[in-house]
């Protein structure tokens, strides 16, 4: 008889920050979206009104999901700045001012749940690892290209996040030591030449007041200017994605984010520019759009809950041969560490 989970058994949160907004996700164990709450925030908002504002939407959308308070296995909370994932401490630093010292008991004790956090870009990777356009692909760069520009690294199926976090920082990689001065305190950040705000900065001179979406219909149009400042901030990610794809060979690299949504407008300058870094003879990786639309991250914050708590259990690749030496050859009944419960760190609650 074929067994399957009953995905309603049990039921997570995914708390998604952004840089004027906190958007919540309820989902069951195959991460089918049971509820959807998000509210707006002044581009200022402190500590205590993120937490406050992302407290009452978790109530909220936990209520419109029809489930109950002891079936949530817990929330998993995505931060638009550096989190040291072993002490679950919001780092110190100008990217996310006045947060610095946040710890995940800060969201359980609000939430009434247990807490984890992750930097967001890490998350829309493992969103997009585990449900979207990166699926089945071992080593991957997710690349966040919004307000932001940051990237979340999966190498052979682990989500990187860096021994005290900070990993997949791209957006305050310098491209220029004499350039304008980057919120993180650095100059000539990525950010500054290529973010959506340095965008739209480049194109305020003839559209004034331009939003998001407002450049989207320009791309679509084929506006040249629209097309060559996007272009430009394209291939500038992409010069620095190509770099960062040298050190670890990824099968893709995904791109999400506001820009994502400029299709060819953005992907192909970019993978022109990942292709130029590539080593010759060494294949360069495809450039692909995220498959998750604006879920990526909440759906990852989702996924960390999941597997942190053994409901979605990492695989280990097999060996690519096996050595007729007993002394050398893999143990079979040796279990691996990483697949052990007692190895992985429990939400906070």
């Amino acid at each position: 008889m074929a067994l399957a989970l009953n995905p309603a058994l049990l039921a997570t949160v995914g708390v998604d920050f952004g840089f004027g907004h906190v958007r919540v996700l309820v989902c069951d164990l195959h991460a089918n979206v049971l509820a959807v709450e998000q509210a707006e925030l002044p581009v200022t908002y402190n500590q205590s009104e993120g937490i406050a504002s992302a407290a009452q939407l978790v109530k909220d959308a936990i209520a419109s999901a029809g489930v109950e308070q002891h079936s949530v296995l817990g929330a998993g909370v995505a931060l638009p700045g550096p989190i040291d994932s072993n002490s679950q401490r919001v780092v110190d630093s100008d990217i996310l001012p006045g947060w610095g010292g946040t710890v995940a008991d800060d969201f359980a004790r609000a939430f009434s749940l247990p807490a984890l956090l992750e930097n967001d870009a890490n998350l829309a990777a493992l969103g997009e690892h585990i449900w979207g356009a990166g699926r089945g692909r071992t080593t991957t760069i997710t690349v966040k290209f919004h307000s932001g520009i940051g990237a979340g690294v999966i190498v052979n199926g682990e989500l990187v996040s860096g021994t005290h976090g900070g990993a997949g920082e791209i957006g305050h990689i310098t491209i220029d030591p004499r350039g304008p001065l980057c919120r993180c305190g650095k100059r000539g950040c990525l950010e500054t030449f290529a973010s959506v705000p340095a965008i739209l900065d480049a194109m305020a001179a003839k559209h004034p007041d331009l939003a998001v979406a407002e450049l989207i219909q320009l791309l679509e149009r084929d506006d040249p200017g629209a097309l060559r400042v996007v272009g430009d901030a394209a291939t500038l990610v992409g010069q620095v994605v190509g770099s960062a794809s040298m050190l670890i060979a990824p099968d893709s690299v995904v791109v999400v984010g506001a820009m994502a949504r400029a299709g060819h407008a953005v992907i192909t300058p970019l993978t022109e520019a990942v292709q130029r870094q590539a080593l010759p003879g060494v294949a360069a990786p495809d450039v692909i759009r995220g498959s998750l639309g604006d879920r990526h991250t909440a759906l990852g914050a989702t996924a960390l809950v999941l597997r942190h708590s053994g409901w979605l259990p990492r695989t280990t690749r097999p060996w690519p041969m096996l050595a007729d030496d007993p002394d050398i050859a893999p143990h079979a009944g040796t279990p691996d560490p990483e697949l052990s419960h007692e190895s992985r760190p429990a939400p906070t609650r």
